[in-house]
């Protein structure tokens, strides 16, 4: 069960960064950090919040 639950987080947090990345057009961290308004003002930033907090 504890594989499961780890597992599961694991991927959803993988998902919500890969998504941050699409958003931004980088995966570059300096980029990703100085782009908190694009990222807040996407659709899918409600999809990302609950993504990387599912895996927290």
């Amino acid at each position: 069960m504890a594989l499961t639950v780890t597992g599961t987080g694991g991927l959803c947090m993988f998902v919500g960064l890969m998504l941050i990345g699409h958003i931004v057009g980088s995966y570059d961290l300096d980029i990703v950090l100085s782009s908190g308004n694009l990222i807040r003002n996407d659709p899918l930033y409600t999809t990302v919040l609950i993504l990387i907090l599912l895996g927290r």
